[in-house]
């Protein structure tokens, strides 16, 4: 057997999140046939995992699928909307304390794994789709415009969002803020401005989490991306605010756009089915986010009984937290729970869930892992366009969450992937560069919706350059490069 390695994402997760959603992966139910193949997955080395021949017929299923059927592959991102979307209304319900007995609290653990569960059902279905779809819809955009710019532009339009996220609704409100704030003369400080500023914190407080990693953004977030948008002109912040519009207006362009290229009733489809996945992996991260949130005092409670920290309490399992609950947590299990943050793996083989740590992990790694050198010696890089523009600047590396405030107006944000956490420094940077992706990644999607240069798919990037270096990107040839120290 092979692994392949589908997605790197800076730091293992948290078995809270990790074992309900492999257990998903057991029951046949929460899958549509073409998902079906999967029954081997892994996070290992911070890194998810699947078989390669597993890998190679989840996609000849998909392809299978949307040569025949492309409205049931959208009807079934509606569905899993839908399912997130349930979630979503669940944590609502929940109340911003919690005063409960042992019965009512493991209940409340419990409905958190079922929903973890229900909510990372398919989870790769867009992963899959990224390594074909994508590509079908850009021969044929190709071969009806003239020049790559042109190109760039049209696919950044029809590879746009219809609906809203969080994201973009929080964008808006700080723009809004910040314009308000500069044609009253106001600063991120002014008291005035402080209730506006409360509201906004509590509304998006979910934002600042990436599943269990992170933090809640707070006031002095807001204060701080305040103070960066100050720093524009009102008639910036007006151009910015009227580039939103145009985003919430991103269904009309593109059924115009469709008509104006002659695009067949296929592609138009296929691009339908794109923006459905495209839709679904952003709210998925939000919605999620803000489940974790809405548990977050009663876990944090938990954390203080039990002596453990935050990031300890992500590494057990809701089964091993409820049977915590009932118990009391054994003074055993606080050392496993250290080395599992510290590192661990878990693997699902032969129809069962592994944890590895400690000797055990060291054999695996020993094993499976092969050593990876820097690259520092190369000096250009080539990916994909995801977002187009050129621009130039100091490079800063983001690993996690911790790396976000690193990031300065300006800089080059160079990433693994990024998350729903990036965005502050994403709006700051001048540019993104990724080693993953593809056209409906995160960095994708965020980049285009913030107007900044991205190129997606480098596969080294954090290898080859370093926080300090300055980088062109070219992200309409989809190329990076270092720059001499005195350019």
């Amino acid at each position: 057997m092979a692994w392949v390695e589908i997605a790197r994402r800076g730091r293992n997760h948290g078995l809270m999140l990790m074992a309900p959603a492999l257990e998903a992966f057991r029951d046949p139910r929460a899958f549509k046939p073409y998902s079906q193949c999967v029954t081997k997955c892994r996070q290992f080395d911070n890194s998810r995992w699947l078989d390669d021949a597993e890998l190679a017929q989840y996609e000849a299923a998909m392809k299978k699928e949307a040569r025949q059927d492309l409205e049931m592959l959208a009807e079934n991102a509606r569905e899993r909307v839908e399912t997130i979307r349930d979630m979503r209304r669940y944590a609502e319900s929940l109340p911003n304390s919690f005063a409960l007995g042992k019965q009512e609290v493991a209940a409340k653990i419990k409905a958190f794994g079922e929903w973890t569960a229900k909510c990372w059902s398919n989870p790769y279905d867009y992963v899959v789709l990224n390594r074909f779809l994508p590509d079908e819809v850009v021969a044929e955009v190709n071969a009806r415009v003239a020049g790559v710019e042109a190109q760039n532009e049209v696919l950044s339009i029809l590879f746009g969002l219809d609906k809203t996220t969080d994201a973009r609704e929080e964008k808006k409100a700080l723009l809004q803020l910040a314009l308000k704030a500069k044609n009253a003369g106001e600063n991120e400080r002014t008291p005035e401005l402080q209730p506006d500023v409360a509201a906004l914190a509590n509304k998006f407080a979910h934002l600042g989490y990436y599943y269990f990693r992170g933090k809640p953004h707070d006031e002095s977030v807001v204060r701080e991306r305040l103070k960066h948008l100050l720093e524009k002109t009102a008639e910036e912040l007006e151009k910015s605010l009227s580039e939103v519009a145009r985003q919430e207006r991103n269904a009309g362009e593109m059924e115009a756009l469709e008509k104006q290229l002659g695009l067949d009733e296929t592609t138009c489809r296929k691009i339908a089915v794109l923006k459905e996945y495209g839709y679904v992996s952003s709210i998925a991260d939000e919605d999620y986010n803000f489940l974790v949130h809405r548990h977050a005092p009663l876990f944090k409670k938990l954390c203080r009984e039990w002596g453990i920290t935050w990031e300890e309490f992500a590494m057990l399992t809701p089964s091993e937290a409820a049977k915590a609950v009932a118990e009391g947590l054994q003074e055993r299990m606080k050392p496993v729970l250290a080395q599992r943050e510290q590192d661990h793996a878990v693997v699902l083989e032969e129809g069962a869930i592994r944890v590895l740590q400690w000797e055990e992990l060291a054999e695996y790694r020993k094993k499976e892992l092969k050593k990876e050198e820097p690259l520092h010696h190369l000096n250009e890089l080539h990916g994909q366009s995801a977002s187009p523009g050129r621009a130039s600047g100091m490079v800063k590396l983001v690993q996690w969450p911790q790396d976000v405030a690193k990031v300065l107006k300006g800089d080059v944000l160079v990433a693994t992937s990024t998350n729903i956490s990036y965005v502050p420094a994403m709006q700051r940077a001048c540019a993104i560069v990724t080693n993953d992706g593809g056209l409906l990644c995160h960095a994708a999607i965020v980049s285009r919706e913030l107007r900044i240069p991205c190129v997606v798919g480098t596969k080294v990037a954090t290898r080859v350059f370093k926080d300090g270096d300055r980088v062109s990107v070219d992200a309409v040839n989809g190329i990076v490069k270092r720059m001499a120290r005195d350019a």
